[in-house]
Order: C-alpha cells, then structure tokens, then sequence
C-alpha cells in the first residue's frame, strides 16, 4: 500500500514538473482558442508579442551572449529546458543570456501585472456605480497578487534548473542576470501593453475584458432617445 502512494505522489509531481515546463505553450494554446472563437482581440494581441517578439528578442540577446565566447553564458541543455520539447538536444550545449521559456514567462508576468495595474488606477465615470468598481478593483488586485506569486515561483524553479546559467555563475552575478533578466523582458510586457493600450481606450490591450465594459464619459453625455408612434393626424 505504501509503495502504490509513493508512485501516485511521484506521478503528481512528475504531471506538475511536465506541465511547468510546458506553461508558455499552456498559456499560448488557452489564449489562442479563447482569442479565436470569441473574436477577443486583444488575446491575439497579446500573443503577437508572447509568441513571436519575445523568442524573437530572446534569440537576438542570445546570440550576442554567443559572440562574448563566455563559458559563463555556455550551459547544458535537455529536452525540458526548452519551450517545446526536442529528443536531439538531450546532451547539447548552447549559449544563452536567459531561455526563452523564461523569457516569455516574464513578458508574461509584465504585461499582467501591467494590465491589472492600468486598470486599478483607471479613474471611474461619474455614472460608475460602486460596487461595480469593488468588483473591478477586486479582480485587478488579486491579478496583481497572484502575478507576483507566479513569478517568484517560476524565478525559484528556473534558478534551481540546470536550464539557465544562474548555478553556473552564482553568487551576485547569478541576482545582476535574473534582475536585467525581469527588466528586459519583463519591461518589454510592460512596453507592448502600453503600446496596444494607446488605441481605443485599452480595449486591445486589456485580457480582463474590463476595458470592454467601460463606457468613456461622453457615452453619458445625452440622455436616452426613444422613437413613439405618431398619432397626430395632421
């Protein structure tokens, strides 16, 4: 009986390691078919930047790293250290600055954090009722929480993998990568956000649909209009 728990409990931890290595291709797919079939557009977005100018930046950083001949940016890799998985690397070395598994998780966490973050310091419409605000500002902050919760646990279980170069350094050079790290990537979430966020009132760049939702204060500015039968005669 002990040895058949013991296998489930090794199970479950092998389903969740294979599911956090997997997490950026989790959040493209999720986004991608929500974005799709409910014409969201600003998932699409938003995966414009997750899918396509992330790997893209990540991979011209990666290069440059390569161009230093560095063995501090040079790192066995695996099969789980990549975002898809690839048997031909199991035993292969690259150089790198940081994987793009990470980099696109921390795109991911800025621009979150940043979309929660604009849409809590969003001033209300005079005709906003309160508790609709309550609402609004209860879902935003617990993004917010549950953001910063996520990046400490995807920092924590990057730094412990041999996948990025962090070990190797160690010490303050392994604190300097991970913090240029969130700034450059993480910043860049931060950049996309704002900058899809510049056209129709954050409507295609908010992934609450909260911005949806909002009427701008000039939609209060008549009152309603009704069309009535008209019985005069002449």
């Amino acid at each position: 009986m002990s040895d058949r728990l013991l296998n489930i409990l090794k199970d479950i931890h092998l389903f969740i390691s294979h599911g956090f290595n997997s997490l950026p291709l989790c959040i493209a797919s999720c986004t991608l078919l929500i974005g799709l079939f409910t014409c969201n557009y600003s998932m699409l977005f938003f995966l414009c930047g997750f899918l396509v100018l992330t790997p893209l930046c990540s991979t011209v950083i990666n290069m440059c790293a390569a161009l230093t001949g560095s063995d501090n940016f040079k790192i066995s890799i695996s099969d789980v250290c990549g975002v898809y998985t690839d048997l031909s690397r199991a035993s292969s070395t690259e150089y790198g600055f940081v994987s793009n598994w990470l980099a696109m998780m921390l795109f991911f966490f800025g621009y979150v954090s940043t979309n929660a973050i604009s849409l809590i310091m969003k001033p209300p419409s005079d005709e906003t009722k309160n508790e609709q605000i309550v609402n609004r500002k209860t879902q935003t902050y617990t993004a917010v929480v549950l953001c910063f919760i996520g990046l400490c646990l995807v920092l924590w279980h990057r730094y412990k993998s041999p996948c990025e170069i962090f070990q190797k350094i160690g010490g303050w050079g392994s604190g300097l990568i991970g913090f240029f790290a969130i700034i450059i990537y993480g910043g860049f979430g931060v950049g996309w956000y704002y900058l899809l966020s510049q056209t129709g009132e954050q409507r295609l760049s908010d992934l609450f649909g909260i911005a949806n939702r909002l009427l701008i204060p000039s939609a209060y500015a008549s009152g309603p209009t009704a069309c009535i039968p008209n019985t005069d005669p002449n």
